[in-house]
């Protein structure tokens, strides 16, 4: 640097580490300024003892050297007007600028003459709440000591932005503060960005003590994963103290059984760059030695070439949920091998009942034929009784075989159709038809429909009831729709019998129930039940609606395939 502007400098700075980054691009224009002019007259001295030619020579150089430095200066005035930053020197004993660069008006909203109007405009656009900050400043500047701060201010727009003011005094001999140069920024991005991290971070602590799960964030980059400490010890039982940020702390208390399969779930998702999700289930040591069941799912953040780069997600402690599980798991074996057992019981019941029961029959009316002709009308009336008992009884023994086998053969999943299905009931209660002058009509019945032995025994049941109990005045009319819904099938058997009291609505559905005498009509009240049964083993529902003395509707769904 030209000695001469070196010693001018030493006026104003002890040391040249003092000098503002800011100014140091301006004095290296300005020494190099020095420097040419100095040359110009050292040119000058040397051309009185040169010749015209040469003088002609020198002075086209001078002019080069003029032109180049009056484009340094331009160029450096171009720098100073158009940097974002404003550079600014004040003059603090007649408290006048010196010079501010023109991006003043890009952070402040005012033009640099409304400050060189104002001497205390910077004061007033600092933000009231942020203006003890300058009392604060003066005092470290009296003491020799550079400045740095942020702060608010109110732009000419009235908007409130963010700046930092880097300043570097200028003490006399005696210690007085005779000059101030700075620099100030917009930091206003910066200040929301940290905001939006600040609210994010609130969030996501709120969300932590909202919820019992243990939220992590796994930085795959530096393999160090930021959880929720709270919750692990909630749940496990650690210290806030004994956890660390390491994925090792962590996979160190999976159970070694599933580690390895948990291992390669995260490399096979994370080499699928198609994958952005992943959930696993394993087994965690908790502080006490036992092990809890977790439950975890990530979201998975990859960068531009679909690379993992960053997992966020949450564990959840099911530990009573799987153990509920196994639970059931256990009972569902236990009631498995019960219900076998109970199936084989009643099969064998049935059979052991039906013989002797069909002994009595065989017998009485082996007495019936061998004795009637002595025996008076009150011995022949008692053995129609037992014989129409042991009928009744072993009807009751079919029934409760049908009942406990109802739902059962669901295997059967075959196409079937439905309408095929009504026509052979009819053929069935063909004679009840006729007898009844019995009117049945279907329509838009499902052509291709599985399930075709259950359908068979419900249809069978409702159809039968219908005729049954029809009226004795009136011609039976059975209307059977079915209606397809979004995941299920829906049937209804309509008739115009002799209707059902509302208060009877679920008692008809109970194994044995009756609601009128054998002598009026016949029956064991099993059908109902087995209808019943057999339609919520598959996964549907059975209701009615209906009117004494003018007809029921039976409404039950199944679902589709």
């Amino acid at each position: 640097m030209n000695k001469l502007l070196v010693r001018q400098i030493q006026k104003h700075f002890s040391e040249p580490d003092e000098i503002p980054d800011s100014f140091r691009k301006l004095l290296e224009v300005i020494s190099e300024s020095y420097d040419h002019y100095e040359k110009d007259r050292k040119l000058i001295e040397r051309s009185i003892e040169l010749s015209s030619d040469e003088m002609i020579e020198l002075n086209a150089e001078l002019r080069k050297e003029k032109e180049e430095l009056k484009k340094a200066h331009k160029e450096l005035k171009t720098l100073f007007e158009n940097i974002d930053e404003v550079l600014f020197s004040v003059d603090m004993v007649s408290n006048k600028l010196l010079q501010m660069s023109a991006g003043c008006e890009k952070i402040y909203g005012y033009t640099l003459e409304e400050f060189l109007d104002d001497r205390d405009l910077w004061k007033k656009v600092i933000h009231p709440e942020d203006a003890h900050q300058i009392s604060q400043q003066f005092n470290d500047l009296r003491e020799g000591r550079a400045v740095f701060n942020q702060y608010r201010i109110i732009h000419k727009d009235k908007s409130i932005r963010w700046i930092e003011n880097k300043v570097m005094p200028t003490l006399d001999k005696n210690g007085w503060i005779i000059r101030i140069d700075g620099v100030t920024s917009d930091i206003t991005q910066r200040k929301k960005a940290e905001k939006a991290i600040l609210i994010s971070n609130e969030r996501f602590n709120m969300v932590s003590k909202a919820t019992s799960d243990v939220i992590w964030d796994w930085d795959l980059k530096t393999n160090t994963v930021i959880r929720n400490a709270e919750n692990i010890k909630r749940i496990l039982g650690y210290d806030v103290e004994q956890i660390n940020e390491t994925l090792g702390f962590w996979t160190s208390l999976v159970h070694p059984d599933d580690l390895e399969k948990l291992s390669e779930s995260f490399e096979v998702v994370f080499n699928n760059p198609l994958k952005m999700y992943m959930d696993s289930e394993y087994r965690v040591r908790k502080a006490d030695g036992r092990y809890a069941y977790i439950y975890e799912k990530g979201f998975i953040v990859r960068d531009k070439k679909g690379k993992a780069i960053r997992m966020i997600g949450a564990s959840q402690d099911i530990t009573k949920l799987k153990e509920n599980e196994l639970q059931l798991q256990k009972h569902a074996k236990q009631l498995a091998v019960s219900n076998e057992e109970l199936e084989q019981f009643a099969y064998v019941a049935s059979h052991d009942l039906q013989e002797p029961l069909r002994m009595v029959t065989s017998f009485l009316a082996l007495l019936e034929k061998k004795y009637g002709a002595v025996l008076d009308d009150k011995g022949k009336k008692y053995i129609d009784f037992a014989v129409d008992g042991a009928k009744r009884m072993r009807q009751i023994i079919l029934d409760l075989l049908d009942y406990s086998r109802a739902g059962r053969s669901m295997d059967d999943m075959g196409n079937t159709d439905l309408s095929e299905v009504i026509q052979e009931i009819e053929i069935l209660f063909r004679k009840d038809i006729e007898e009844k002058k019995a009117e049945i009509t279907f329509k838009e019945l499902p052509v291709r429909f599985g399930y075709s032995s259950p359908l068979r025994q419900i249809f069978r049941n409702l159809i039968g009831n219908a005729l049954k109990y029809s009226r004795d005045d009136t011609p039976a009319r059975i209307i059977i729709t079915s209606k397809e819904l979004t995941h299920h099938w829906q049937f209804s058997i309509a008739d115009n019998g002799i209707g059902i009291d509302k208060e009877y609505f679920e008692r008809i559905f109970v194994v044995f129930q009756r609601l009128h005498n054998k002598d009026e009509y016949s029956g064991t009240g099993i059908g109902l039940a087995v209808c019943k049964k057999i339609i919520e083993n598959l996964g549907g529902k059975i209701w009615l609606e209906s009117e004494m003395n003018k007809g029921s509707a039976f409404y039950f769904t199944i679902p589709k395939k």
